[in-house]
């Protein structure tokens, strides 16, 4: 790759970078709005179908799973582990003019470009993980719901 073509090539892979970001973003706030109906759902279904103790308390666990599933998405959303590096070809471009090399400034670009993957991944590693908890907590509501009709 010639060197004129990096920084349009890192402004690329850092645009792609903030996508990924946004897309995880919005897969958190989807996922918050799934939970919540299955929280109101089960908390209308379940409302006055339990004979036994046991299989609320099931239910109640299941409800509590969701809920944290809730939490660390809103928790990912709101309060980032590290902050978002911002790429500025204007200051690229006034950084080349004070005098430092093509090199040195694409050097602190691609190694923002490398901090918004690592905050990118870090949110996907954490969403995958509230999708667990919230799989846990449907299949743990629905079994002591089902249960409790039987």
């Amino acid at each position: 790759m010639k060197e004129d073509d990096l920084l349009p090539h890192a402004v690329r892979v850092y645009e792609q970078e903030l996508k990924r970001f946004e897309n995880v973003d919005s897969k958190a706030n989807q996922q918050i709005g799934f939970v919540g109906v299955i929280i109101a759902i089960f908390g209308f279904v379940a409302g006055d179908n339990f004979q036994t103790l046991e299989y609320l308390v099931l239910v109640i666990f299941g409800l509590g799973f969701l809920l944290l599933s809730i939490i660390i998405s809103v928790a990912k959303i709101l309060f980032p582990t590290k902050k978002i590096p911002v790429f500025n070809v204007q200051l690229y471009c006034e950084d080349l003019k004070k005098g430092k090399t093509e090199e040195t400034v694409l050097e602190v670009y691609l190694t923002h470009i490398g901090e918004l993957s690592q905050v990118v991944t870090n949110k996907a590693r954490w969403l995958a993980r509230s999708y667990l908890f919230m799989l846990i907590g449907l299949a743990t509501s629905f079994i002591g719901i089902l249960l409790s009709v039987i």
